[in-house]
C-alpha cells in the first residue's frame, strides 16, 4: 500500500483512514549544516522517507514532518534553525493532542537528529 501524508490528504481521504488505522508516524529531524555535499534538510528528508516506508507497510498515516529541532550545538553554522527544546516539546504535544481530537491512539516518532531525542523520550 502506497503510504499517503496527511498534508496532501482531503478531509474524506483523512476519514477513510481513521477508520482503517489509529497508529500515526510523526517525522522529526533537523535543518543544519552538514558539509557542503548535503542539503540543510537531509535529517528530516530521511526521517521522511523512513516514515513513508514504515506507513506504506503498516497502513499508518504520516504526520506532518518537523522540519527543524533543537540543533544548538550547530547554531553558529550558517543556515541551521534550531528550536527551543520547550517549543519544540509544546508542538509535538499539540500534534498528538491533534491526533487524540481524530480518534488516533498509537504513535510513532522517525527521528534521524540526536538533539531531538531527549524532547520526544519526554
Amino acid at each position: 500500500m502506497k503510504s499517503i501524508s496527511i498534508h496532501e490528504m482531503s478531509w474524506v481521504d483523512f476519514k477513510e483512514m481513521q477508520e482503517k488505522t489509529r497508529l500515526v508516524i510523526i517525522p522529526t529531524g533537523a535543518v543544519e549544516v552538514y558539509g557542503p555535499h548535503l542539503p540543510l534538510g537531509t535529517d528530516t528528508l530521511v526521517a521522511i522517507k523512513l516514515a513513508q516506508a514504515v506507513a506504506d507497510q503498516t497502513g499508518a498515516i504520516v504526520g506532518p514532518p518537523l522540519w527543524a529541532g533543537q540543533s544548538n550545538a550547530l547554531a553558529d553554522f550558517p543556515g541551521t534553525l534550531t528550536i527551543k527544546a520547550e517549543s519544540f516539546k509544546a508542538y509535538l504535544r499539540d500534534i498528538v493532542a491533534g491526533f487524540i481530537k481524530w480518534g488516533m491512539r498509537d504513535f510513532l516518532f522517525i527521528n534521524s537528529h540526536l538533539g531531538n531525542v531527549p524532547i520526544i523520550e519526554q
